[in-house]
């Protein structure tokens, strides 16, 4: 015996019906992602202020004081010991800075609109020059994650050998 044909209106309705099921999934998953992204961009912005406050810490802070206020290094009120110690300090911090975004922890335009300001300063800088020179003839990979840095936000690191650009 042949199926009889649903009535149009049982059609429309399974119609209906299924266009009201594939758009709540559509917006459970629209909504489902921007909680997400919103989430994201919510870890970044904590990352970026727990990294920020870490920056102005310890004898970084030197370094970010007297390059904001003298635009280089050359009045420090320190010893060359010290004046080592806080350069490493502060070009540690960069690294980590490097593998915070190599790991999406914090995004890389995040990082680069928080504190580009501060690498192309110290980058510019004859002592923080030197310092990086020297630690490349010790070390040739000690500060990768800085130049990494460097070369994605277009900062000159013209002063290093050929290796580094």
């Amino acid at each position: 015996m042949p199926k009889e044909p649903k009535a149009t209106w049982d059609v429309v309705l399974d119609i209906v019906q299924t266009a009201i099921l594939v758009a709540s999934l559509l917006l459970a998953t629209t909504i489902a992602y921007r909680n997400d992204r919103a989430q994201a961009n919510r870890d970044s912005g904590d990352f970026m202020l727990r990294f920020d406050q870490r920056l102005h810490e310890d004898s970084s802070a030197i370094i970010i004081k007297t390059l904001d206020r003298d635009g280089n290094l050359n009045n420090l009120r320190m010893n060359k010991s010290d004046t080592e110690d806080a350069l490493v300090d502060f070009f540690n911090k960069f690294q980590l800075l490097d593998l915070a975004c190599d790991h999406n922890l914090i995004d890389r335009k995040t990082a680069y609109d928080g504190f580009e300001y501060y690498l192309e300063k110290a980058l510019k800088d004859k002592k923080a020059q030197a310092h990086l020179i020297e630690t490349y003839k010790e070390d040739g990979d000690v500060y990768n994650g800085v130049f990494d840095l460097a070369r994605q936000w277009n900062l000159s690191t013209d002063f290093m050998p050929a290796v580094k650009k």
